[in-house]
């Protein structure tokens, strides 16, 4: 199994904790108790019409993978950029308040442990944001994305 396999693997895990009442310990020792139930289905490159009314649920996207070639090389090692979004869909008001907690515990779920276990070694350029769509139904998008960079043999991934 590939590092690129092993991060996919351990994004799963972790966001399927996202369950209300459930606690992640944060790096200072705090806990954080999850508001709301958005990890129940975590999917991975689903197209929204397959099961859109099922919310909520969690989309994970794995997107660019690059190797920059740098003096590691030389080490018989390569850094790889692996480019991650994540969105999640949940029922919401017109206040936007299930999706603002929702962006809270999507940020609070995948910072908890910046290392992915000891799979990366940097979490970079870390962006959420929330969208509330209003029509017959009104319902929240809460996005992440970020770039994972990890060392793994030169050629590999």
């Amino acid at each position: 199994m590939t590092i690129a396999d092993q991060i996919d693997s351990y994004l799963r895990a972790i966001l399927a904790t996202i369950r209300q009442g459930a606690t992640v310990t944060l790096l200072n020792g705090s806990t954080h108790t999850f508001l709301t139930d958005i990890g129940c289905r975590v999917e991975k490159h689903q197209e929204y019409a397959e099961r859109a009314d099922e919310r909520p649920y969690i989309v994970l996207f794995t997107g660019k993978n690059s190797s920059v070639t740098d003096d590691t090389v030389e080490c018989g090692s390569e850094k790889h950029l692996q480019d991650i979004s994540v969105e999640a869909v949940l029922d919401d008001d017109k206040a936007g308040a299930q999706g603002d907690a929702a962006k809270a515990d999507l940020a609070t779920a995948l910072k908890s442990d910046p290392w992915f276990g000891g799979l990366i070694d940097e979490l970079q350029g870390f962006e959420t944001d929330v969208d509330i769509q209003v029509g017959d139904e009104i319902f929240s998008i809460v996005r992440a994305s970020f770039t994972a960079m990890y060392f793994c043999p030169y050629g590999s991934e």
